[in-house]
């Protein structure tokens, strides 16, 4: 007596072939979406936008000559773009040429981008700003305070800080060149 199989591709084995695929790609999507755009869209809180930006005073690693120390207060009357970032973050160093780049663009107009090393081993920034060649200030936050003063919870995280000392802008993770150029040509 012969035993029959199966009939291939009968329907519900067809179409969960076909569902699966398409769930695992929709849960894909979800995800990419949950982590490139959600911060994008609450990056910039009404709790912040406004407020003076909290003082520091921290060590400078790299670009600021002649000073072992950088404080916020010293760059009152400039626009100010404080970036929280980590060695060991990949958008953090792949935002770091974009800064790098309005650092040298509106440097003469009163701009100033300061690097906020965070959550990293101390000495990580030095040796990464001179292998990478930066020209805009690169200070470290011991034990991450300026970082818990600022609330940051990501990297990297940056801030947009008008002449008088106010945020305008935060930013969680990597922000375009056209953004950012856009927030500072409407405070310089």
């Amino acid at each position: 007596m012969a035993t029959s199989r199966p009939a291939q591709g009968s329907g519900t084995d067809e179409a969960s072939g076909i569902l699966q695929p398409l769930g695992t790609a929709l849960l894909v999507l979800a995800l990419l979406f949950g982590f490139a755009f959600l911060p994008k869209l609450f990056g910039e809180r009404a709790d912040v936008a406004g407020k003076p930006a909290p003082e520091f005073s921290v060590e400078a690693i790299a670009n600021v000559p002649g000073k072992p120390r950088l404080s916020l207060s010293e760059l009152h009357g400039k626009v100010v773009i404080l970036d929280f970032w980590a060695t060991w973050c990949g958008p953090c160093r792949a935002q770091s040429p974009v800064l790098d780049s309005l650092q040298r663009k509106f440097q003469d107009r009163g701009l100033m981008v300061v690097g906020m090393n965070t959550n990293d081993g101390e000495g990580n920034a030095k040796e990464w700003a001179a292998s990478h060649g930066v020209v805009y200030p690169i200070v470290y936050d011991q034990n991450d305070a300026v970082a818990h003063g600022y609330n940051v919870n990501s990297f990297p995280t940056l801030f947009v800080i008008d002449r008088e000392g106010k945020i305008v802008a935060k930013r969680e993770g990597f922000t375009s060149a056209n953004e950012l150029e856009g927030l500072v040509r409407k405070l310089l």
